[in-house]
């Protein structure tokens, strides 16, 4: 494997940002991926023949399309042959899946890669707790209409109760918030320093957008 080979990167996209429930509401996670790597086609002017595999980042993965890489891609116009995989790693998903690009390149399995990240806040999916999965498992099993009838009165209102993902890592069973604070514990940052930050980042970012620095974001039709 040859660490000297000259790894360029072409160009980078994004979608807008907008609140949950909002504009992306009627949109899948595959749907939104697809935006951007159509948008970044269609800027580069690259064929997507050209292109040799696709790594997408993702938190909130859905059971439908847990390759979200894949269907983001093949919806974009990728060719079926692109090799397309999906990676997590919390909020560094996409970082490693630039990072998975590179590797790829260097080791000579490919020339052309796109690499980013998607996730839809408008299409967390929400399931069952862990007893109604278990009935619905066992529900398959149903041969006969005795079996079905018995198993309907097996069921509880509780059962349809919803089970949405949790914002807490699951191991420490902490949010974000709770790391922050750790951390700033840790390292003697206060309230004020973080408050200021966070207000320069605002008044930096609301700059650059009047100034229309953003060149990456790609508009998208809904």
């Amino acid at each position: 494997m040859s660490l000297e080979k000259n790894i360029v990167f072409v160009d980078g996209v994004r979608t807008p940002f907008l609140r949950a429930g909002t504009g992306y509401a009627d949109l899948a996670t595959y749907e939104l991926g697809h935006l951007a790597i159509k948008g970044l086609l269609s800027r580069t002017g690259i064929n997507p023949t050209e292109i040799d595999g696709v790594v997408m980042g993702n938190v909130v993965a859905n059971v439908k399309t847990h390759n979200v890489a894949r269907e983001s891609a093949l919806l974009a116009g990728v060719p079926e042959s692109a090799p397309c995989h999906t990676v997590s790693q919390a909020c560094i998903s996409a970082n490693r899946a630039i990072a998975d690009a590179i590797g790829e390149i260097l080791s000579g399995q490919a020339e052309v890669i796109i690499a980013g990240g998607v996730d839809c806040a408008s299409d967390t999916p929400i399931g069952y707790k862990k007893k109604m999965r278990k009935k619905l498992i066992q529900a398959q099993k149903i041969k006969t209409p005795m079996q079905g009838f018995k198993f309907l009165l097996s069921l509880r209102p509780s059962d349809f109760f919803p089970d949405p993902p949790s914002i807490a890592e699951f191991s420490t069973n902490r949010t974000m918030g709770d790391d922050g604070e750790i951390i700033a514990s840790k390292f003697g940052v206060s309230r004020e320093e973080t408050d200021a930050f966070a207000a320069r980042s605002h008044q930096l970012a609301a700059k650059a957008t009047e100034e229309g620095s953003f060149e990456d974001i790609i508009e998208v039709s809904l």
